[in-house]
């Protein structure tokens, strides 16, 4: 998921929980969720590059910060 400034998360259930992860496996983010089944994560304040995103817990999705 190419990502500049935010990513919207939509989900089968609620959102309870976001770790962002770097390439390195390093946790740059954590949050937590709104109890919607979508959300919107800022990431303009991470660095370009590769990350993985998991929400609840689930298998990770990568994102590509601009």
């Amino acid at each position: 998921i190419p990502a500049t400034i935010s990513v919207t998360i939509k989900c089968s259930e609620a959102v309870e929980g976001i770790e962002i992860y770097s390439e390195s496996g390093m946790l740059v983010k954590k949050m937590t969720g709104n109890g919607e089944q979508m959300m919107t994560v800022n990431v303009s304040d991470l660095a370009s590059g590769f990350y993985f995103m998991r929400v609840n817990n689930l298998a990770p999705v990568k994102i590509i910060k601009n």
